[in-house]
């Protein structure tokens, strides 16, 4: 299953999507039960694709916080079949900003649309990832009783007539069931369990769980053949069918032995390590149940609650040396079910300690045959790191974290969709997988966070490095770039003045001196003006990739100081120009679900579609086929999976994105 995500960044958009965005004079606003939203029957039923705009309330049941496309789902205390509906909030993570709980009762506003099959509450402008769903909490309630199903009547591939009535709502299988399928096509932590009271080969009701797609930590599938018992979650219909899915591991009664999922530092002494389920509280706070590959002591080990799935491991008497090559293993740790693990075939890697953002800027260097050239990319990407800085800038779900001020390498690094809300002057311990975005002046970045840690709030930012606008600017030269010194990080620009004020995608060119290759783009992601031509400015801002080229963007008008007159224009998407802006990562590895994110712009709301074609020409995958995007910064993910269902396999690929009448292409590398 494809979802589209959104990021935050500059894009450009076509005009003729605009008029789609805006509600039709004819549409009116309602509101309505969440029963009238799913149930075809009910008087008052408001059609998927209707431009009415609806509000509904109900009590949040569960959550979809991860980076791929936010969500969570309310529920009609009364319960019962069409009582549940999702309520989609596209690029932002609207349930952890907000605070919000499992139990909160939540009014929510947008227009009813569906996805893969399934119905959702979204943006009110028609568009997934349009504005985002307007919610409100008004109190808190009990969760309603899950729903009793059956393997038949909830079974993957169900008539519409007999599934369709739990779609949204908080079900619970009734029975046991046995793993028959996991993996593959089935999807990454889902698989398929049949009833276990029928003898094998002659159970063909199959019901899927899944174990990733709300549950988060995920929750790895059981062996072939084990005993599942007490299945309850959120039922929900993709474009496989219909499906559980698992809100934590107490949501199933699963006899496997623990799995490790990952694992790294918190500080300089302690790590974290994390499990897939509940585990015992005396085997996994065993400290010598842990071993650190440098063979570096621990002191002793604690588990984390609310779900007990993480451990807290502590190396005060032996401190982690930052940016150290570390690894941890675990055995003999027991499920609260009492099932031991199994013997782990690969230490969970990391680097430990906190390692400086300097480092992190760090580019690989020149080691043939497997670094052959210099390059802007981190010495540490697609690494577990843990580091620690200040917020500097905020531009919806992409934050700008800087530590110091020095350059060269640069001291800042951008973070898009943490695990809860930052704000200016957070001072913040974060640890996830460095990553690259862009496409010839790649921006290193954590896309997601695994751990997030506010140590202080309201601290003094970092003084902007005072630089000439051409040290940022062109692309001159080879990787890395010059602009790479400072990414992330905020710069002032003294005494510039307005040499072009016409860019695309919302920017504005301004130079130092007669010299135009001294210049640099300033962008309006963030504050939203442009100055004309000609017009003296003092620019303070924070540097980032867009459309290829490195850009500053101010923060609000205190960043900049105008000896002219602004223009004081919203960001048009009149400016925008529809084109792809990258594929990341690229060279990309499918293996054990990891994506590729197609990252374009779009001019105006409309129909997208993306297709996959291999050397050969031949159409191998269709990740989105005429989904209704907004105009402005879009992408979607690529999975890897192949139209028959299998996968891509190694080899060069063309994607083709298609908008309008209009086509962009771009080559895409897998490995496996």
């Amino acid at each position: 299953m494809f979802r589209i995500c959104l990021r935050s960044a500059a894009f450009a958009v076509p005009a003729f999507l605009l008029a789609l965005l805006v509600t039709p004079s004819s549409a009116i606003q309602r509101n309505v039960t969440i029963y009238q939203i799913q149930d075809t029957t009910a008087v008052g039923h408001v059609i998927e694709g209707s431009t009415d705009t609806v509000t509904a309330q109900g009590i949040v049941t569960g959550a979809d916080t991860r980076p791929t496309g936010f969500g969570f789902y309310i529920q009609d205390p009364a319960g019962g079949n069409f009582s549940g509906v999702q309520v989609f909030t596209g690029g932002a993570n609207v349930f952890a900003d907000s605070g919000y709980a499992r139990g909160d009762v939540i009014q929510a506003t947008g227009r009813v649309l569906e996805f893969g099959g399934g119905t959702e509450l979204a943006s009110p402008s028609g568009s997934a990832f349009g504005t985002v769903v307007t919610t409100k909490k008004l109190g808190t309630a009990a969760l309603p009783a899950p729903l009793a199903c059956t393997f038949s009547n909830m079974n993957e591939l169900a008539a519409y007539a007999v599934a369709e009535k739990f779609e949204g709502v908080l079900v619970q299988l009734a029975g046991t069931g046995r793993t028959a399928r996991s993996g593959g096509a089935v999807g990454l932590n889902n698989y398929l369990i049949v009833d276990s009271t029928l003898p094998v080969g002659s159970a063909f009701d199959s019901v899927r769980v899944d174990g990733q797609t709300v549950a988060n930590p995920s929750i790895t599938p059981p062996a072939l053949g084990v005993i599942v018992s007490n299945v309850k979650g959120l039922a929900y219909q993709s474009t496989r069918g219909y499906v559980i899915q698992l809100r934590d591991g107490a949501d199933i009664t699963q006899p496997s032995p623990p799995s490790v999922l990952n694992a790294w530092a918190t500080s300089n002494t302690g790590m974290r390590i994390l499990f897939d389920r509940a585990l015992d509280p005396v085997t996994a706070t065993n400290a010598g149940n842990y071993t650190r590959t440098t063979l570096k002591a621990i002191d002793s080990a604690s588990l984390v609650a609310p779900a007990n799935q993480a451990v807290q491991l502590v190396t005060t008497s032996d401190p982690q040396v930052p940016a150290e090559a570390e690894a941890l293993t675990a055995s003999g740790v027991k499920s609260s079910l009492g099932v031991v693990m199994n013997p782990m075939v690969t230490a969970e890697a990391f680097r430990a300690g906190i390692t400086p953002i300097t480092a992190i800027q760090t580019n690989f260097t020149v080691n043939p045959p497997f670094h052959p050239a210099p390059s802007d990319s981190s010495q540490y990407f697609n690494q577990q790191v843990t580091t620690r800085g200040v917020v500097t800038a905020v531009d919806n779900q992409t934050y700008y974290v800087q530590s110091g001020n020095t350059s060269n390498p640069s001291s800042a690094v951008i973070v898009f969709a943490p695990i809860d809300n930052l704000n200016q002057g957070d001072d913040v311990t974060i640890s996830g997988v460095v990553t690259e975005f862009g496409s010839a002046s790649q921006a290193t970045e954590y896309s997601g966070l695994d751990y997030q840690l506010v140590n202080a709030t309201g601290v003094a930012l970092p003084a902007a490095v005072t630089v000439n606008p051409g040290a940022v600017g062109a692309l001159t030269g080879s990787e890395p770039f010059p602009g790479e010194r400072y990414e992330g990080m905020l710069v002032h620009f003294d005494h510039v003045f307005v040499a072009q004020d016409s860019l695309p995608n919302g920017q504005y060119l301004v130079q130092f001196s007669s010299n135009p290759g001294d210049s640099a783009r300033i962008d309006d992601n963030i504050y939203h003006h442009i100055f004309k031509d000609g017009t003296g400015l003092n620019i303070t801002g924070v540097v980032n990739d867009a459309f290829g080229q490195y850009v500053v963007l101010p923060r609000s008008a205190a960043d900049v100081d105008s000896n002219g007159t602004a223009v004081g224009v919203e960001p048009g998407n009149q400016a925008l120009a529809f084109g792809l802006r990258s594929i990341a990562p690229n060279p990309v590895s499918f293996a054990n679900g990891s994506k590729a994110l197609l990252r374009f712009n779009l001019p105006s709301s409309g129909k997208v579609s993306a297709r996959v074609y291999d050397i050969n020409g031949r159409l191998v995958a269709e990740p989105a086929v005429n989904v209704q995007m907004a105009a402005g910064p879009q992408s979607l993910s690529i999975d890897g999976h192949s139209r028959s269902g299998g996968a891509l396999g190694s080899g060069i690929f063309f994607v083709q994105l298609n908008f309008e009448n209009r086509v962009a292409t771009a080559k895409m590398v897998v490995t496996e």
